[in-house]
């Protein structure tokens, strides 16, 4: 019949991009989940007094890098603004979240519709 080869095409598709959104969405967990770790790892990393004159003059600083001594050694971590790397990590989590949550409810009404037609269908 059909409306079964029909079923069973949405319900390929379904399980395709469910697949998809759980890898994907593990990927960017193991991401956010080591922000911390990569912050840290990038004030370890030295930038030549150049380089960091360089980065300086064209765009905007982390507070320790306005405020550090001329003669500390720089990091890259002294050159790219925190807080803004702080506030995109945490919007990126919580759109994360609501994605994950939004795909929850596509997954609850998917499974919802395929029970009332598989229902309606031996009903027939």
């Amino acid at each position: 019949n059909s409306l079964n080869a029909h079923l069973d095409s949405v319900l390929k598709s379904m399980s395709k991009f469910d697949q998809s959104f759980t890898r994907l969405s593990e990927e960017n967990d193991g991401l956010l989940g080591g922000f911390e770790t990569d912050l840290v790892r990038l004030g370890k990393i030295r930038v030549e007094p150049a380089l960091f004159a360089t980065a300086t003059a064209a765009g905007p600083l982390s507070s320790s890098a306005r405020s550090s001594s001329s003669n500390k050694p720089r990091t890259l971590l002294d050159i790219l603004p925190e807080a803004r790397l702080r506030d995109w990590a945490r919007n990126c989590s919580m759109r994360q979240q609501q994605l994950k949550e939004a795909v929850g409810g596509l997954r609850t009404s998917f499974e919802r519709l395929m029970r009332d037609v598989k229902d309606h269908g031996s009903n027939h």
